[in-house]
């Protein structure tokens, strides 16, 4: 459904009022989103994204950088985007023959059965 001056309107159940081009206080390509847009966008849970609205120890990237409106929650996603690439990793397969050597070992030193050195 296109208007008389060529603009759509936002689909129904995305959640945000459809914004004119061009219209002052949100760049083109950069909107907020909701937990339930972001949940769509970023394919995480919604719970898990609420989770992370609070800081947490250990957390690399710390709280997800939001903004709450009334009881809404609002998250522009180039902030999402730079705040997800804390927990972005490369070549970071695990060692599955160590994991098996260190498996093996314990169970051995479990049942008292003696290694023998290489």
């Amino acid at each position: 459904m296109v208007d008389n001056a060529g603009n759509r309107p936002t689909p129904p159940g995305s959640g945000c009022a459809w914004v004119a081009p061009g219209a002052v206080g949100q760049p083109p390509g950069d909107p907020y989103l909701t937990i339930r847009a972001l949940s769509a966008y970023s394919c995480i849970g919604i719970r898990t994204l609420r989770s992370y609205l609070e800081d947490s120890p250990g957390r690399p990237g710390g709280p997800l950088p939001h903004y709450r409106v009334g009881g809404k929650v609002l998250v522009r996603r180039s902030e999402f985007d730079v705040w997800i690439a804390a927990y972005r990793r490369v070549g970071t397969r695990p060692d599955l023959d160590q994991i098996a050597a260190d498996a093996v070992r314990d169970l051995r030193q479990r049942r008292g059965i003696q290694t023998v050195a290489s």
